[in-house]
């Protein structure tokens, strides 16, 4: 068997908006040192190389360092959560998955919710120019999703720069093969299966927290950016993960 290497974007969720990822050409240095971890096996000449990856980002995330370009270049296939890029261009496949978040029976959002929650929720989605009256139809995970949508909207990041389009993006200019761990029907058939008392939980629950959450958003964007976990560390806060 020929040698194989991966590079393995770690993906944050994901939802339905999915934009055009340009192909960067610029030959600046880079001043972000995200984390990129290489994982072999004593005895094996293959690696996989596990990057992670954020679904929203500025411009300025670009160019990515030289050590992750030099691991994507080693690498025979990308694996990804999902072609995100093939999905953009397929809107009938788009049209069609939103089935799986229509309520039954021609119900409305505000069959499930109260009317304080659904005139949040709606205030924060217009704020951000998300909102429309179709969702009305759709169901409370649907709202949730939205509101994680708006996050991004509000604190102005961009899902054109998300990591994983971009290097998808890349490994089609480059005909590198790409492996989809997922599909968007797996992550929709999950989502949807949710029963709808956990699902008005979760829109509760974004919209009290949706200040936090655009915090939250920020200081992720930063650690991501900065990346400078030491195997030590990483190690300590998996075991402190099991622990509780």
């Amino acid at each position: 068997m020929g040698k194989w290497k991966f590079l393995l974007p770690l993906v944050c969720f994901s939802f339905m908006l999915c934009g055009c990822v340009k192909r960067e050409v610029k030959t600046s240095i880079s001043q972000n040192t995200p984390l990129l971890l290489e994982v072999t096996k004593e005895g094996m000449d293959n690696k996989i190389y596990l990057f992670g990856s954020i679904h929203a980002a500025e411009e300025t995330l670009y160019p990515l360092p030289e050590y992750v370009s030099d691991a994507y270049k080693k690498s025979e296939v990308l694996a990804v959560e999902f072609d995100l890029v093939e999905y953009s261009k397929n809107l009938a496949k788009q049209m069609s998955d939103l089935a799986y978040f229509v309520n039954p029976d021609n119900k409305i959002i505000t069959d499930y919710i109260s009317t304080d929650l659904y005139e949040k929720s709606v205030e924060i989605l217009t704020n951000v120019g998300l909102y429309s009256p179709m969702f009305d139809y759709y169901s409370p995970i649907m709202w949730y999703t939205l509101l994680e949508n708006a996050v991004i909207e509000d604190v102005h990041l961009e899902t054109m720069y998300g990591v994983d389009e971009y290097l998808l993006k890349l490994a089609k200019e480059d005909r590198k093969d790409i492996l989809e761990l997922e599909s968007a029907d797996y992550q929709y058939a999950i989502l949807s299966g949710f029963d709808y008392s956990m699902q008005v939980q979760l829109l509760e629950q974004g919209v009290q927290e949706y200040a936090e959450s655009k915090k939250n958003m920020l200081d992720l964007y930063a650690l991501y950016k900065k990346g400078n976990v030491t195997v030590h560390t990483l190690k300590d806060e998996i075991t402190k993960s099991y622990l509780l």
